[in-house]
Parts: structure tokens; C-alpha cells; sequence
């Protein structure tokens, strides 16, 4: 076997019909996947045209080889997603949900694995409400995490140094997920999120360990990643928070 090559721990499965090889990576290592045909091309369009092919090309350990541009992280995620979806499990209100599958979510576009696609769009919306409902049942459980983590600290910092952001979902990455996938059923809620929090409150410095910055209206003790929004999302925000500004005064 060539040094360059390896072969992926988990995925290289001894009675798979097709290898899949990587890009290289920063080291220059190619990444092979011994996998099925038939689960490939069952989940993506893309695979299920390119295995009608003739078979006559490159071979590998017997069997047919497919050489891909994907760098072996795409990769490993993807086939993850696939093959082993238990691992692929993040917590509820994880606020680090979206952008973990954020790659994964790309590489099943560009493959259209639309199923794949379908259950981790379904797990971005679960932490999201859609409907009157569901608003009522979120605020109660996020007014429930917040009494249970509340302190006299003002940074939101609980007992075990941990932030009260750490169990709630996060807002301006759902945003981002939303907008790139086309999601538009979790952006109401997010962007009403957003606008009743200060732009001064970021999502990095805090969990920096630095000071917040107690300046323009909004509520400080928690945070977002303002850096994911673009201009359309801010002038959003903005009008929005004008909004319920004008709402607040004529009550």
C-alpha cells in the first residue's frame, strides 16, 4: 500500500464493493473508504450516475476505485453520516449544533444526499419553535434553564465556571445554517433572538474569558456570533429591534 494512503479506521470495510478515495490532505495523506455501491448510490443521485459508468478504471484491494476532490475531514464526516448517524448525535440546545454540521450539510448538497440532508436540517429545526405552541413550550424551558443557572454574578457565569449560553441554542449561527441551506422556518425566531440581544456581546470574546462590554441596549448576560451575519441579516436585526422598540413605548 502506498505510505501516502490510509486506510480510515472505521470505514474501510472489509466486504465493501467500491473504494472511495480523499484529496490529500496537509500532510499529503490520502484517505480510502471501502464501501457499498449500492447504500451510495441509494442516497445520492451523484454516486448513482457516477457508478453507471463502466467499472473498467482504477482499482483498488480488487475492487473499483473513485477518486474524489473532497479532503479527507468532508469526507470522514460525511460517511459518518451515513454509515454511523448514532455518532453524528449532538444535545439538545447544543449551541455549537449548527456549525458542526455545517460541513457535513455542504458535502450532502454537493452529493445530493437529499435524505441525509432532510435529517440534519430536522435536527438544526428541533431546538427552534415553528409554531405558537412550540414558542410557548421553548420560552418555558429556556426561562427554566435560566432560573436554574442564575447567580449574582452579572456575566452569567454559573458555579462551575460554565455560561448560561452553554445550554441554549445559539442564534447567529442558525442564522448563517438557514441562509446557506435554505432553511427559512428557524430564521423568524432566530432573528427575534438576536434583536433582543446587544450587538456589543460577543459570542468569542465572552467565551474568551473576557470582559463584557456594557454598552447599547439589549440583554448582556447573554451572547452571539455577530460575525456569521452578513449586511442583509444586521438590517433585519435592526429593524426589528426598531420594532419592538416602538411596541415597548406605546404599551
Amino acid at each position: 500500500m502506498d505510505e501516502s494512503t490510509v486506510r480510515h479506521d472505521r470505514l474501510y470495510i472489509p466486504h465493501g464493493d467500491l473504494v472511495i478515495q480523499s484529496a490529500p490532505n496537509e500532510d499529503g495523506k490520502r484517505h480510502v473508504y471501502r464501501l457499498h455501491k449500492g447504500l451510495l448510490a441509494y442516497n445520492s443521485s451523484v454516486f448513482a450516475d457516477m457508478l453507471g459508468f463502466s467499472s473498467d478504471g482504477e482499482q483498488y484491494d480488487g475492487v473499483p476505485m473513485i477518486q474524489l476532490t473532497d479532503s479527507p475531514e468532508e469526507l470522514d464526516g460525511l460517511m459518518t453520516a451515513l454509515y454511523d448517524p448514532g455518532l453524528v448525535y449532538l444535545p439538545r440546545y447544543s449551541p455549537d449544533k449548527p456549525l458542526l454540521l455545517m460541513p457535513i450539510m455542504r458535502i450532502a448538497t454537493k452529493y445530493q444526499m437529499d435524505i441525509l440532508r432532510e435529517r440534519l436540517v430536522n435536527i438544526v429545526r428541533a431546538d427552534w419553535p415553528e409554531t405558537l405552541e412550540d414558542w410557548v413550550r421553548y420560552r418555558a424551558e429556556v426561562s427554566a434553564i435560566k432560573r436554574m443557572h442564575k447567580t449574582s454574578d452579572p456575566t452569567g457565569f454559573i458555579v462551575d465556571r460554565g455560561l448560561v449560553e452553554d445550554h441554549l441554542p445559539e442564534p447567529a449561527s442558525v442564522v448563517r445554517f438557514a441562509r446557506d441551506f435554505d432553511v427559512p422556518a428557524v430564521l423568524p425566531i432566530a432573528y427575534y433572538t438576536l434583536a433582543g440581544l446587544s450587538r456589543y456581546t460577543d459570542w468569542d470574546t465572552i467565551h474568551a474569558g473576557q470582559p463584557l462590554v456594557a454598552i447599547g441596549p439589549g440583554d448582556r448576560t447573554l451572547s452571539a456570533r455577530w460575525p456569521l451575519l452578513d449586511a442583509l441579516d444586521l438590517k433585519i436585526i435592526m429593524r426589528l429591534k426598531e420594532m419592538l422598540a416602538t411596541r415597548t413605548a406605546n404599551i
